[in-house]
């Protein structure tokens, strides 16, 4: 058969060579060799037992239920596995005893669509439905629910809000490609590696139409891809798909448990995160820094209830407080109070970890300037080490040899795992090294622009690895010596939640966790301030990462900055009972700082450790009624929060936290009517111009949105994109174009390009052919089968013996397509662009922002200003694997 369609590959990210490839299969095998060695060390070593119980990934079934069907299906199901169930008030009211038996198989959430009510009747009815839901389903079951679940296609930052005003506090309404992390506690559904293929029995058997065994190994392989990265696998499931495939649900949970892994609900995932080890009060104590008694000290620490204490083992500028073969010293002095301080803290029996920075490092850069890091204009770092040097690695694995060997300790710590931004790593040897594992030329002269713009996805996923690769070797070396050894790293608490920070800083939190053995989160500075949202997206996105290893909360107080100015006590004091339960401990910024702050001087010092063990065991309505004498002024968070609909912005004014409430109802009571008015007379006029000329104008658009399809001269943008010819005329073009097709049409081309594929074959089409053909739609090989279930289901294909054939219903429906102007390969060239990135350098201020084709402007990642592409004088894109010849 002859099909004239680019043949070029389906993913749209640039995926590692070969020879990474290689490296990764060598290293599973080495990780299998590593778990049966240390299942022999089990009975010797118990602290390495804990960590071997979580490093399976466990597997969590949400079930959305809200029909007699749902009733009867899951009575027929009898599945026993722990679940997750998100039923509705109106199934509640109608089936209490099925909701109280599932409240005993799990957890119990609610599934709402008070989107709907949102946008017809507002916030109030909106407001009504979830807490009418959450007071029948409490009734039932005892306890107000936490979770929430809507439709994928309601799912909206002012219906979160909402939820959050009334109790809520975490969301599984979204797929981890989608996950924003921006109002409540997000918990995604798993996708696959692309994500592109959502984990819900919707998806594969009524969207994909898999069958049983296809659906059974997919789940398969991409929970053994979890379980390297020691993430936990989420699947959505609906009782009256599912029980229909019973037998893979079944084997699939078989499975996860012959791996080591279990089926959990979410509150026992959660809550079983911050209970695999003893609750943690952890501060970081400097020896170049404390000058006090060393006994006074660590009596302080034994009466505040400090457990596990994080020491440095160089100053800032990286000289040792330890011997290292010739490495620079610190001060005779600093260095004995570091012996001192390390047997002090042993024979007190409190857990010590020596934190070590992995990439920043002034003496190892003076010794070392080939292994710096170089930034996009050539200028060499005094500062940051270069994560691909092997002087890096080795420099790092030579100080945690010496560390292991010398100091009977707890654990290691890692910290500084990142690049300083993209400005960095431009160093020769890194690009080289890039250039051979991509099999990728960069001209040199124009390295930095063509790495972020027509290589950049490949870049930052390899800088990434990079980082990866460091953390692996790190954990090779200390567990070789030390099973026992506890390795833990602080890791940016937006390293786990946001993309963007991911590609930054090429530290990806979810993966370096899977290496770690306790995670240390540090938020931003902001997010601290606003703890009482931005923690259950913290703990969400964490517990997401680390799955049920122990996971600490770090205080991120830079050094010289008053406690009184951010409150601590209303941030431990404001944090919910679900935040609790789901960390194992926290950790405080150093003690010396403690000490020079004036309001911990005397009695009041004791006051922020009293509060933590409140934070980390306590019963939060118990301790509520202890009224411990607050000594720090704390900023009125909790008022901002109810007025900002769950949204505070990041750089608050400061004299707004003294803002009197009643002053503000007064200046809003007096001005009410004319702001009524201004508003109604407004809404009038845009009503007016609505009727009178937009609305005369969208109805011509549509009607002429075919029309418009097949005059805009596709071809030539796509040769002129090929051609790297991008400008902000063409971009507007191709948006214009991919702005003409509605939803309802884009369903109908996909279904006329398998109608085309079926028949300009030369010889009938095979079932198995379809998803080889060489199609430049990512994940085509599985989309296919749902693009072919669509038109089965609409009469328009029938298969007989293993071939497709039209049926006469489908050469209609092609022959009236093509009659409208449809043409396949225009129709594989949206979807190209619809999928395809570009990266466009603003003319404000020269920083380079990722965009799509889709939009004719965006919002500068550096400036903030709203640019259209029109104004860029630079757009490249990044282009999909495989370009070679435009569409035909």
């Amino acid at each position: 058969m002859k099909y004239n369609l680019i043949p070029v590959g389906k993913d749209i990210v640039p995926t590692v060579d070969k020879p990474w490839s290689a490296k990764i299969s060598m290293t599973r095998l080495l990780s299998y060799l590593s778990i049966l060695l240390f299942s022999l060390l089990l009975a010797v070593f118990p602290q390495s037992r804990a960590a071997a119980e979580t490093a399976a990934s466990p597997l969590l079934l949400l079930f959305d239920v809200e029909l007699q069907e749902d009733n009867d299906a899951l009575t027929q199901l009898n599945f026993q596995e722990f679940s997750s169930f998100f039923l509705t008030g109106e199934f509640a009211g109608k089936f209490p005893e099925t909701v109280k038996k599932l409240s005993d198989q799990g957890t119990i959430g609610v599934f709402s669509k008070a989107y709907s009510l949102l946008k017809t009747q507002g916030l109030s009815a909106a407001k009504g439905d979830l807490t009418a839901s959450q007071s029948a389903l409490e009734k039932i079951t005892g306890m107000c629910p936490v979770w929430l679940r809507v439709p994928s296609d309601q799912v909206d930052r002012d219906l979160f809000s909402l939820a959050g005003e009334v109790g809520f506090r975490f969301d599984a309404s979204e797929s981890e490609q989608a996950v924003s992390q921006s109002v409540l506690g997000e918990f995604p559904i798993s996708t696959n590696s692309t994500d592109r293929i959502l984990f819900s029995d919707f998806d594969l058997f009524v969207t994909y139409g898999l069958d049983d065994q296809m659906a059974l190994d997919l789940l398969k392989e991409n929970y053994l891809y979890r379980k390297e990265s020691g993430r936990p696998f989420v699947m959505l499931l609906h009782p009256t798909i599912i029980v229909q495939h019973a037998a893979v649900l079944q084997d699939f949970a078989k499975y996860v448990k012959q791996q080591g892994g279990a089926c959990l609900s979410l509150d026992q995932f959660f809550s079983r995160g911050g209970q695999q080890q003893e609750r943690s009060v952890g501060i970081q104590v400097d020896p170049g820094l404390i000058t006090i008694d060393m006994k006074e000290m660590i009596r302080n620490l034994l009466e505040f209830g400090v457990t596990d204490v994080f020491v440095p083992v160089m100053d800032r500028d990286g000289n040792h407080y330890f011997a290292s073969g010739g490495e620079p010293m610190a001060e005779p002095e600093v260095c004995s109070r570091f012996e001192l301080l390390l047997k002090s803290l042993a024979a007190a029996g409190i857990k010590t970890h020596l934190s070590i920075s992995a990439l920043r490092n002034h003496q190892a850069v003076v010794k070392n300037k080939q292994a710096a890091m170089v930034d996009q204009h050539g200028l060499v770092s005094d500062l940051w080490l270069s994560p691909s040097s092997e002087k890096t690695k080795t420099l790092l694995i030579k100080n945690l040899k010496t560390l292991v060997k010398k100091y009977n300790v707890a654990g290691i710590h890692l910290t500084d795992l990142l690049y300083p931004g993209l400005n960095y790593d431009y160093s020769q040897a890194a690009v080289k090294q890039f250039e051979k594992v991509n099999n990728i030329t960069v001209q040199r002269g124009n390295t930095a622009e063509q790495l972020l713009t027509e290589h950049l996805a490949a870049w930052t996923a390899w800088r990434t690895v990079q980082i990866e690769q460091l953390v692996s070797a790190a954990r090779e070396t200390v567990k070789a010596s030390r099973p026992d050894l506890l390795l833990s790293a602080t890791l940016p608490a937006r390293s786990l939640q946001d993309a963007k920070e991911r590609l930054q800083s090429g530290c990806d939190g979810r993966l370096l966790a899977s290496y770690l053995d306790m995670v240390v989160m540090r938020p931003s500075l902001n997010e601290f301030l606003i703890a009482t949202f931005s923690m259950p997206r913290i703990t969400a996105a964490g517990r997401s990462a680390a799955g049920l290893k122990p996971l600490l909360f770090q205080i991120p107080l830079d050094r010289g900055k008053n406690w009184s100015e951010y409150g601590v006590k209303h941030l431990l004091d404001s944090m919910k009972v679900q935040e609790r339960e789901q960390l194992a401990g926290i950790v405080y910024p150093f003690y010396d700082q403690l000490l020079e702050d004036p309001v911990f001087s005397g009695e009041n010092f004791a006051t922020i450790f009293s509060l933590t063990r409140i934070y980390i065991q306590g019963d939060y309505e118990t301790d509520k009624e202890q009224k411990i004498t607050d000594p720090v002024p704390t900023p009125v968070v909790s008022e901002l929060t109810e007025n900002s609909a769950g949204e505070i912005k990041e750089s608050w004014p400061a004299f707004l936290y003294k803002i009197d409430k009643n002053q503000v109802y007064e200046v809003v009571l007096r001005f009410a009517p004319l702001v009524v008015s201004l508003v109604l007379t407004l809404f009038v006029l845009l009503l007016f111009v609505y009727f009178l000329f937009v609305k005369k104008v969208f109805s011509k658009k549509n009607s002429m949105s075919m029309e418009m399809t097949t005059i805009i001269d596709w071809q030539s943008m796509d040769q002129s994109i090929l051609d790297e010819q991008i400008s902000g005329k063409l971009v507007h073009s191709v948006s214009r174009l991919l702005q003409t097709y509605k939803p309802q049409s884009a369903a109908r081309y996909r279904i006329g390009l398998l109608l085309h594929l079926v028949d300009e074959g030369e010889q009938h089409l095979a079932v198995d052919e379809l998803g080889q053909l060489p199609v430049n739609i990512p994940d085509w090989e599985i989309i296919s089968r749902k693009y072919l279930n669509e038109t089965m289901l609409h009469g328009y294909v029938v298969e007989r013996d293993n071939l497709l054939y039209l049926t006469e219903s489908g050469e209609k429906e092609l022959f009236a397509l093509r009659a409208e102007g449809f043409n396949a390969g225009q129709w594989i060239f949206v979807e190209q662009r619809m999928q395809e990135k570009l990266v466009a350098t603003c003319p404000l201020c020269g920083t380079r922002n990722v965009g799509q084709w889709y939009t004719r402007e965006f919002v500068c990642n550096g400036c903030k200003a709203a640019v259209t592409y029109r104004e860029c004088n630079s757009i490249e894109r990044i282009p999909l694997n495989g370009d070679s010849e435009g569409s035909q």
